[in-house]
């Protein structure tokens, strides 16, 4: 049986939702072991004792240079540009580790996430899987400026493969991560757009139960069937990103 792991990257702000995820992934996922990296200054004897959590503070990386980047980039730059050092770091423990945004709630187990990256190297999905068409926003100009893939879900399985991708994408995360999009730059998303054509086991997949999120509602619909969440009434509900979510006027979303 492979050892497989889950990890979230936010700062001590987004804490309180990725203590929810994690909650949500191990209900699903018992066995499975799930980290929090803490993308804030280490405070002394802060702890969280909950089984099947551990928590690694952003400062206790293995990246050289720390203070030079955490002084670089903003904070959702800093959060996003560690994410191909933490998926690295955690290779050494377990076979496959999948990245989660602390907006995400899971309603289903990943196993056919994991199925795939019983052969691939890495495994991402596309915003979308069909245009959008209607006018409005988001659409193919946004994704042309954001990236093809969202980068708040990734698979790495332990691999040649999956080391080269990590290290090429840690170099150009840390390098040059920032969120400026009228120079064709989005902080860790964008580069994943040459993935492909670079890492021939990078697999991409469709499943429209994954990283459901406003961005390709037009193609997915959620219903109940026999009490079970479903998206077109023909696959399971994986997990919901809720991106850009604001608690505070739900109503907006």
């Amino acid at each position: 049986m492979k050892n497989n792991a889950a990890v979230t990257i936010c700062s001590i702000n987004y804490l309180a939702k990725a203590l929810v995820l994690f909650e949500s992934y191990r209900l699903y996922h018992p066995e499975q072991q799930f980290y929090i990296i803490i993308v804030d200054r280490k405070i002394a004897g802060f702890s969280i004792d909950r089984p099947g959590l551990s928590v690694i503070w952003v400062e206790d990386l293995p990246i050289a240079n720390f203070l030079q980047y955490a002084f670089t980039f903003d904070i959702i730059e800093l959060n996003t540009n560690v994410k191909p050092t933490v998926l690295k770091l955690l290779l050494a423990k377990h076979d496959t580790v999948l990245y989660l945004d602390p907006d995400i709630l899971i309603f289903s187990r990943l196993d056919v996430v994991f199925e795939a990256l019983g052969n691939a190297a890495v495994v991402v999905t596309p915003h979308c899987n069909t245009p959008i068409l209607d006018g409005k926003k988001p659409d193919d100009l946004e994704f042309m400026r954001f990236g093809a893939f969202n980068l708040g879900f990734i698979g790495v399985s332990r691999c040649a493969e999956g080391y080269d991708f990590l290290d090429w994408w840690s170099v150009r995360c840390l390098e040059y991560g920032f969120y400026e999009p009228q120079l064709g730059l989005a902080v860790d998303q964008k580069w994943v757009n040459l993935a492909p054509s670079y890492f021939p086991k990078l697999v991409v997949l469709h499943d429209i139960g994954l990283n459901v999120a406003f961005w390709n509602l037009h193609e997915r619909r959620l219903a109940s069937v026999d009490d079970k969440a479903m998206v077109n009434e023909q696959v399971p509900l994986k997990f919901i990103h809720f991106s850009s979510f604001n608690a505070d006027a739900p109503e907006n979303e």
